[in-house]
């Protein structure tokens, strides 16, 4: 399978985030892990590979197969961005950043529905939705 770029880049910001998780835990044996899963839902997701799979649904998969592999003992949460307001207005596409699975113990089945479903339509506000996913507080879409 050939690898593109975005596709690395989503791979790698799922990392680094599956990894942060990991280490804050370590350093607090006593507490449980929490994983936070961003998951890129814009526009540029529709586009497809030479296999005629679109980045949206192997960015899916990706998410599906992590949150099969994490412990029954760890917590997740799944932020998207650019999953509900289209392109047509830039201003509040950029603030598309939803908690669509808040941080609770694994459900593998809860994030497939809910992963399968989300629509690739906005743009990209990767950085602010690292910073939202952190703090926990969506920026304003009103």
């Amino acid at each position: 399978m050939r690898f593109s770029f975005r596709r690395i880049r989503l791979l790698i910001l799922l990392c680094i985030v599956l990894l942060a998780g990991i280490s804050t835990a370590a350093a607090q044996e006593a507490s449980p892990t929490n994983v936070i899963i961003i998951m890129d839902a814009s526009g540029s997701m529709q586009a497809l590979f030479s296999d005629g799979r679109s980045r949206i649904a192997i960015a899916r998969d990706a998410v599906i197969d992590l949150v099969n592999g994490l412990p029954p003992e760890f917590n997740a949460s799944l932020w998207a961005y650019g999953h509900r307001l289209p392109q047509d207005d830039p201003a509040a596409s950029c603030l598309d950043i939803d908690q669509v699975i808040p941080l609770a113990p694994v459900d593998p089945a809860l994030f497939s529905q809910v992963v399968s479903e989300i629509p690739a339509i906005g743009y990209t506000p990767i950085a602010r939705s690292l910073e939202v996913a952190v703090t926990g507080t969506p920026p304003n879409t009103q």
